[in-house]
């Protein structure tokens, strides 16, 4: 048998195995932020699941321990019991590390930019009752006021700017009443409102019944207003004014008067027969000569 013996300066190139650190380093720099969430998330459930089975099992062993309570009673816990569950422990300086003031600071500049302040301030200030009644426009106001404390420190403050917001109309009766509170001066603006609705109505009532009676007006006299008005009587007529030309009222001719007119008979106005007049009728004659 013949044994064959590398030479250690051969000259040949052997392949180099790759390291296995340069393998999976890029592999778990693009794994691990896809992963550590989701593991986060199921550390969190399982460690909160652990420690509500500790504290029941706590709880359960405290009751089942005690020989005072009935089976199927629960009972009252105590400090001892809470102590019993392990709670965190805070430090005085921890509890008062921040007043509820600073918070609402803390809140307001993180969800309260300046720019949407100062346009809601501005909105705010601006407010003016147009098409709205009472009631909206006071949910307006106290919804605006909220982020601009400063306008309405006092009652006196918010019952001025509300007043301002109000209509003309209903402001100027609003300044002289009187009132204490901003929820009074709200009332007194609302009884007003109702006030000027009722005005209106009766108004609007009114003038409707103007304008029927002017279309009824105009009904009637639809029949002459075809004629012109005549320059000499001033009367509304067809044909030639009658009243230069003398008619004859017996007759109806034109050319003379019925005291003139011969073809109409003479009649007793008394006794209604032709051949004499009133005077002369016989049966006023004859009443008046018997008594002679």
């Amino acid at each position: 048998m013949v044994t064959t013996v590398r030479n250690p300066t051969s000259t040949s190139e052997e392949p180099e195995t790759p390291d296995l650190r340069d393998v999976i380093g890029p592999q778990l720099t693009e794994t691990l932020p896809q992963i550590l969430p989701g593991l986060f998330a199921q550390m969190k459930d399982e460690l909160m699941t652990a420690v509500d089975e500790r504290i029941e099992a706590a709880f359960t062993a405290r009751g089942s321990g005690s020989g005072s309570t009935s089976q199927g009673q629960s009972r009252a816990s105590t400090f001892k019991d809470f102590m019993a569950c392990q709670p965190p422990h805070f430090e005085e300086e921890q509890i008062g590390a921040i007043t509820w003031e600073e918070f609402k600071a803390l809140l307001d500049e993180e969800f309260s930019p300046r720019v949407e302040k100062e346009r809601i301030t501005a909105e705010f200030l601006n407010l003016r009752q147009t098409t709205e009644t009472v009631n909206e426009i006071t949910a307006q106001f106290l919804q605006k006021s909220s982020f601009c404390p400063d306008y309405v420190e006092s009652e006196e403050m918010k019952m001025y700017q509300f007043r301002q917001a109000l209509k003309t109309e209903i402001q100027e009766f609003v300044a002289t009443a009187k009132y204490r509170t901003f929820n009074e001066m709200v009332e007194v603006a609302r009884k007003r409102e109702i006030y000027l609705e009722e005005q209106r109505q009766g108004k609007r009532k009114a003038e409707l019944a103007l304008v029927l009676v002017k279309k009824f007006k105009g009904l009637r006299t639809d029949g002459r207003k075809g004629f012109m008005g005549c320059p000499k009587c001033g009367r509304n007529h067809s044909g030639e004014c009658r009243l230069t030309v003398p008619v004859c009222f017996k007759c109806g001719k034109p050319g003379h008067r019925s005291r003139e007119c011969g073809n109409a008979p003479r009649v007793c106005f008394h006794c209604f027969q032709p051949g004499h007049i009133k005077p002369n009728c016989p049966q006023l004659v004859g009443a008046t000569a018997a008594p002679q």
